[in-house]
This record gives structure tokens, sequence and C-alpha cells, in this order.
């Protein structure tokens, strides 16, 4: 697996982390701190996802 590959599984990872996070936010009503931290770390996740995304060219000729 190259770089790319290891780099959509760090992106797949952290969201899943960043939901967990939210999930467990949601259930323990005095957590404070999971809900934002939650939040930064499956944005940034989609948005590493979705620039990853946005550097493959698209196939010549019409191809799908």
């Amino acid at each position: 697996m190259g770089f790319e590959g290891f780099a959509y599984l760090a992106g797949v990872v952290g969201v899943a982390i960043g939901m967990a996070g939210l999930l467990a936010a949601e259930y323990f009503d005095g957590v404070d701190i999971l809900l934002p931290v939650g939040g930064v770390v499956a944005l940034g996740s989609v948005g590493a996802i979705t620039y990853l995304v946005s550097r493959h060219d698209p196939p010549a000729h019409g191809e799908h």
C-alpha cells in the first residue's frame, strides 16, 4: 500500500474517532471537551479525505 492508502486510512480512522468523541459527549453529559474536540477531528478528517480525492485527475478520453 502506498502513501495515499495510509493517508486514506488515517482519514477514515480520524472520522471514526471524531464520531466516537461526539457520541461520547452526547452520552456523558458532563464532558464538555469531547464535543469540540470530536467535531474538529471529524471535520478535519473529512477535509483531508476531500483533499485526497480532489488530487486525482479525471480519466482521459471520457473513460469512467
